[in-house]
């Protein structure tokens, strides 16, 4: 796996954009160690899937990026232990459009602005915020899609406890039944999770998490202004 590419792609992300490393601190621990879980699986998946160079960088920086818009959520509601009311649900709901809002990107960088808006549609067209269905859902939101929920079912949240990888899988091909997703796309995410070298995606982790606070300390926009905060 390559490591080193990981890290060069999310520094060229903060290089060109260096106000994202201000919002991802904004976001609270738990939706940040997410996202840094999520960036290092997608580029492992993304590998096992022989995606071209430009689909594994936007795949990537799209999956660190993806729940962005979460920063403007309040923490109460966001980290809140119990059932949610359906309006806090609906606020919930508004963070892929927020981070849109929070998080304008170039047209070269499309991909990514898909995934952060589109991570939450189902293929049957029941998810949110647009309704997509089927195709119509851009392919790499579709790998980011699998990837999120099975990150959130295998770590445990303040408001649930951490799945273990068989319940994880029985849950995701449950869903699949469902029309939740592309049933193509979760036959390879199966395989590949049984060729999938745990130890690696930790020890890749651990990697990550040097070089954020590496690159964090030593930005030179670090304590500057958010350009790009709504």
């Amino acid at each position: 796996m390559s490591h080193y590419t990981l890290n060069d792609q999310l520094q060229a992300l903060k290089q060109n954009l260096p106000a994202i490393a201000e919002t991802i601190d904004r976001l609270d621990p738990e939706t940040r160690h997410h996202c840094e879980r999520l960036a290092i699986a997608a580029q492992n998946f993304g590998e096992y899937l022989a995606l071209s160079a430009t689909d594994l960088q936007m795949l990537v920086w799209g999956a660190y990026l993806h729940d962005i818009g979460k920063a403007a959520i309040p923490t109460d509601i966001l980290l809140k232990p119990a059932a949610l009311t359906n309006a806090e649900r609906q606020v919930i709901q508004e963070h892929p459009a927020l981070g849109i809002a929070i998080c304008p990107l170039p047209e070269s960088m499309q991909a990514v602005a898909e995934i952060i808006r589109h991570h939450h549609e189902l293929w049957n067209g029941q998810g949110y915020p647009d309704r997509l269905a089927g195709e119509e859902i851009p392919y790499l939101v579709r790998i980011v899609q699998i990837l999120d929920v099975y990150d959130a079912m295998t770590n445990e949240r303040c408001y649930k406890r951490a799945y273990s990888k068989p319940e994880a899988i029985a849950i995701l091909l449950t869903e699949t039944a469902k029309g939740f997703y592309q049933p193509e796309l979760i036959a390879a995410f199966m395989a590949y999770l049984e060729v999938a070298d745990d130890l690696s995606d930790r020890a890749s982790e651990a990697e990550f998490k040097i070089y954020a606070k590496m690159s964090n300390s030593t930005n030179p926009l670090k304590h500057q202004a958010l350009q790009l905060a709504s």
